[in-house]
């Protein structure tokens, strides 16, 4: 626990009280999570940092593993819950303070209104559709990372990213670890997308297995759109979910159960959610391959822990649904 240093608001959280090592999640969709810790600090007690909406950053060592704001402070018992800055209520406006669709655009102004995150690799692109309404950063970002077939969030560095999924393992998991499943609960094969037409009638656009059930998806939020745009979004979202076998559950892990390629044992805070972790083992074999590599949809830990709890991203969300909800 000694490597990891905690701030709010610029304040060293040690400067104001005690606390207990920090829990917090990492997540595919979105980067940061949720983050709790208890202060020691007398219910009387008044501190300026304790304020709604102030930021958090825990670091290891000089490395950012999570950033985000205060949402809650509980002077009775002390806990502390603080959210990744991808979930902050920021608004996508210009630079007239107008609803739009541009994302570097919006990115630029919501953090000159003080949205606290940074944009290094220039994120920036335009969603496809007309504005139908005001949207928040995480709406708009969401819509732009599934319409290019990407996720998005904010790291623990406090920088926006919008990547694809990598197609290579970082992480091995050392067989028997996880129990897998061949189940395709929630994994739509069909998608039959509603859209707005340029005359404002509603169509519907199909990607996607003919002969299988199709999943609803309504896509009349985006605006005005054509048929190979509403094509387009329906086959980025049925590319985001997931068909092959994966573990069913999440599980508890220690640096023994997972390693890196060369068979190093793993070091916790290092594994983050949108990574791959591939698993391998009879129960694998039973399946019908050699491996499965999964990706990683949330994880959680405890600064310090000998163990990481790990979701896979057909868990984490579950449904394809969630799955464009989240996205």
């Amino acid at each position: 626990m000694t490597a990891y240093s905690l701030t709010i608001d610029g304040f060293d959280a040690a400067t104001i009280a005690p606390y207990s090592p920090p829990v917090y999640e990492t997540l595919a969709d979105g980067g940061c999570g949720e983050l709790t810790t208890t202060l020691g600090l007398p219910r009387w007690a008044e501190h300026a940092a304790l304020r709604k909406n102030a930021t958090v950053i825990l670091r290891l060592g000089s490395l950012g593993v999570w950033h985000g704001y205060l949402t809650d402070y509980d002077r009775e018992t002390g806990e502390l819950v603080a959210t990744g800055q991808a979930h902050r209520s920021k608004l996508a406006l210009n630079g007239s303070g107008q609803a739009t669709l541009a994302v570097g655009t919006a990115i630029t102004q919501a953090i000159a209104r003080g949205w606290d995150v940074t944009n290094p690799a220039g994120v920036s692109g335009t969603v496809n559709g007309t504005v139908e309404g005001v949207q928040t950063m995480a709406e708009l970002l969401a819509a732009y990372a599934t319409q290019t077939t990407q996720r998005w969030g904010v790291n623990g560095r406090g920088q926006v990213y919008l990547r694809a999924d990598p197609t290579e393992p970082q992480w091995y998991l050392t067989p028997g670890a996880a129990v897998l499943s061949p189940t395709t609960e929630g994994q739509a094969t069909s998608l039959a997308g509603r859209y707005l037409e340029s005359d404002r009638s509603i169509a519907t656009a199909y990607v996607g297995d003919p002969s299988g059930d199709e999943e609803p998806v309504d896509l009349t939020g985006r605006g005005i759109l054509t048929l190979g745009q509403a094509q387009a979004l329906l086959t980025s979202m049925l590319a985001l979910t997931r068909t092959a076998p994966a573990w069913t559950s999440g599980i508890e892990v220690s640096a023994e159960l997972v390693r890196t390629e060369g068979g190093t044992p793993a070091a916790l805070a290092a594994i983050t959610a949108g990574s791959v972790m591939r698993l391998t083992g009879l129960p694998v074999l039973a399946a019908g391959g050699l491996w499965v590599d999964a990706l990683i949809g949330r994880t959680r830990y405890q600064a310090g822990a000998p163990t990481i709890y790990l979701e896979p991203i057909s868990t984490a969300p579950r449904t394809l649904a969630d799955v464009i909800a989240a996205t």
